[in-house]
């Protein structure tokens, strides 16, 4: 039976019985009534969020934190979301940014979750969750080492803080930019030098006016463009460059000190060796899935599984590649047995089904909790066996703003443990 709501919205009756026909224990005993209004409250939604959304160009500047807050309130009153409630208690107007990270998370939870056209038609897991596997996380901490053990990690990321900060004094009119200016570069550095590299370069040849064609159709460059030159930048930036270039060096040597590191983890510094070595260790026969923000990270992450294991059981999926090789990739990890590891950036996250695989890895953390449930949902999915729980591995670097976004997703929306929405079948 192959059935289509979208040409019927407008006939209620009609699209009421046909929900009750794909979800009776929903609709069945509906009253017509019952359900215009639940019509009219998606219609509500989606006026009221375009609004929201539209008015965050003025939120920092015009000071409206606490409007927001008060219209969230009144949102929830209708939707008695309790998910929704942890979100809005978590918008901080005194906070930096004016809580407009949170409110730009609480407005993609809504228009995810509350988009009727998208959700009415499926399944919620509270009425699937006999039917569900169990979600479940573990956590590796490493610590975020610099210069006095030679790696320059931790030089990096505190000259990189310094810069942001100077980015924001030097452009308080600007500071909804600024914002997604420090998330963009934050989130790079919480992933590999290689990612983190590849924006200060941008940025470099954007203030030497060297911009090569590659660098102006980079999809990052558009924003990066927006935050005009300012005083004493080219030296704070050049000083980011510099510990960025060498931790990116001390990386690559310990890439080519595989063996040795794997008979001495003690020595050990960068994220991904501690990551290769914690899939070595645990899951070495199992099937892995992947994730990374970023592409940089995902092309050297794979050459790097490729020389510890083999090109036979390394996969990749991520932007650059043909859709050929994409196909391939998926075949190869779902159906070789030998083929154990899939690395992806964001484009595995969207659509597909590994609902085989054992693990989801997390290279790095998304600054969005819908990407970070699109990831999940990659594993959690209807079929998977009930006794195969949907394990998570987190990796985090102590000691810095990693640890308060994983406490964000993890205790702020129990998101490793539960799903954020229903699940779509």
């Amino acid at each position: 039976l192959l059935l289509s709501a979208t040409p019927i919205q407008q006939r209620q009756t009609e699209y009421l019985s046909l929900l009750k026909l794909l979800n009776p224990d929903t609709y069945e005993n509906m009253t017509i009534e019952r359900f215009e209004g639940l019509l009219e409250k998606s219609r509500y939604l989606k006026d009221i969020i375009h609004e929201l959304v539209r008015d965050l160009n003025y939120y920092i500047e015009d000071e409206l934190g606490d409007e927001y807050i008060e219209i969230f309130e009144e949102i929830n009153e209708e939707l008695e979301d309790e998910i929704l409630e942890k979100l809005i208690y978590m918008i901080d107007v005194d906070s930096e940014d004016q809580g407009l990270e949170m409110v730009r998370v609480i407005l993609a939870y809504i228009s995810n979750n509350y988009e009727i056209e998208k959700q009415i038609i499926r399944n919620r897991r509270i009425e699937l969750s006999n039917k569900m596997a169990k979600r479940d996380y573990e956590i590796i901490y490493y610590p975020m080492v610099g210069s006095e053990v030679n790696f320059y990690e931790r030089d990096t990321y505190d000259s990189l803080i310094e810069y942001l900060d100077a980015v924001q004094d030097n452009n308080l009119d600007k500071l909804v930019v600024v914002s997604e200016i420090k998330r963009l570069f934050l989130s790079a550095l919480l992933s590999s030098p290689w990612a983190l590299y590849s924006l200060l370069e941008l940025r470099k040849s954007y203030i030497e006016g060297t911009e090569s064609k590659e660098g102006i159709l980079n999809t990052h460059n558009k924003l990066i463009r927006k935050i005009p030159i300012f005083e004493g930048e080219r030296e704070l930036l050049q000083n980011t460059i510099f510990y960025c270039e060498n931790w990116l060096g001390e990386s690559e040597k310990e890439f080519n000190q595989i063996e040795y590191l794997y008979e001495n983890p003690q020595l050990i510094k960068g994220r991904l060796m501690h990551v290769a070595d914690y899939l070595h260790e645990n899951f070495f026969d199992e099937k892995v899935v992947i994730f990374t923000q970023w592409k940089e990270t995902a092309e050297k992450f794979e050459e790097f599984l490729i020389k510890k294991f083999s090109e036979g059981e390394v996969a990749s999926f991520y932007k650059g590649k043909s859709l050929e090789e994409l196909e391939l990739a998926v075949d190869r990890f779902q159906g070789d047995e030998n083929c154990k590891l899939l690395i992806c950036d964001n484009l595995g996250g969207e659509g597909r089904n590994f609902q085989m695989a054992d693990v989801v890895f997390h290279l790095d953390l998304p600054w969005s909790p819908i990407d970070l449930e699109q990831r999940i949902g990659r594993l959690d999915r209807i079929g998977r066996s009930i006794d195969k729980d949907v394990l998570s591995i987190v990796i985090i670097s102590e000691d810095t703003m990693e640890e308060d976004l994983f406490n964000l997703w993890n205790k702020g929306l129990n998101i490793f443990s539960e799903s954020l929405s229903g699940i779509e079948i």
